[in-house]
């Protein structure tokens, strides 16, 4: 039987644009951090987090089907944290010392009731960069009001959490794949966290600059949502990227 749609329904899913969040690690820095010193941080972090809106409050671990999962709370049950973690075994079927990594859910079933998966990865291998990611933010979009707000605190918290965290970037996806001005480079995108002060007199053209006491600072680029079909959006976002690079502070993408 075909599924019938509400107007509402329908516009909202087309309205829906792919955004990415990340958060990337200083591999030689979040290796001398345990595996039970990284789970205790995340579950501090899904605390924090679950204060900014009722869709962050709760994490599962995948099961079977949607509903098999939802019984693994690992906000109200931290060992299915650590069950998760040690599911993930390396090329010779053992669990990794240098690695902790976990995947989640935070229990909507349709993507445009805020449906959102947590990727957390932390290594100092070459395979890839080690990295917290969030997919995807852009159905919070759609169903939190003032997601800026609420993105900007999940940054703020995850940089207070982990100050191994070296770059963090939300930024509409094609964004960032295709239309970066330095493809070698990282980008500060619509909100991003570089680990130095910066100021109104670094980047005149930033929205916001929200300083994190011996952290560093978040930076907004453009107020409302970032929207790369807008010239000046993304003229803003490229011109406070080569202002980063004259600085020193705008990282190698791989590195």
């Amino acid at each position: 039987m075909m599924t019938e749609y509400s107007d509402e329904y329908m516009s909202k899913a087309k309205s829906f644009r792919s955004f990415y969040f990340s958060l990337r690690f200083n591999k030689n820095k979040i290796a001398l951090i345990s595996r039970e010193g990284q789970l205790a941080r995340s579950v501090d972090f899904f605390s924090r987090i679950g204060e900014l809106h009722p869709l962050l409050k709760n994490w599962y671990r995948g099961g079977n089907s949607p509903e098999e999962g939802l019984r693994f709370n690992v906000v109200e049950h931290p060992a299915y944290l650590r069950e998760e973690a040690d599911s993930w075994l390396d090329d010779s079927e053992t669990v990794s010392a240098r690695r902790t990594k976990y995947v989640l859910w935070n229990g909507q079933v349709d993507p445009l009731n805020g449906a959102l998966t947590m990727l957390y990865d932390a290594h100092d291998m070459t395979i890839t960069m080690p990295s917290i990611e969030f997919e995807d933010v852009g159905f919070l979009l759609l169903a939190i009001p003032d997601a800026r707000e609420v993105l900007i605190g999940m940054m703020r918290a995850a940089v207070e959490v982990w100050p191994e965290i070296e770059w963090g970037v939300i930024a509409p996806l094609n964004y960032y794949l295709d239309f970066r001005i330095f493809k070698d480079r990282q980008t500060v995108g619509w909100i991003g966290y570089c680990p130095h002060k910066l100021t109104k007199e670094m980047l005149p053209e930033a929205e916001d600059l929200i300083s994190l006491p011996e952290r560093g600072t978040i930076v907004v680029t453009c107020p409302g949502v970032m929207d790369e079909k807008n010239k000046e959006h993304y003229e803003r976002v490229g011109d406070i990227d080569t202002e980063l690079v004259e600085l020193g502070y705008l990282p190698m993408f791989l590195s």
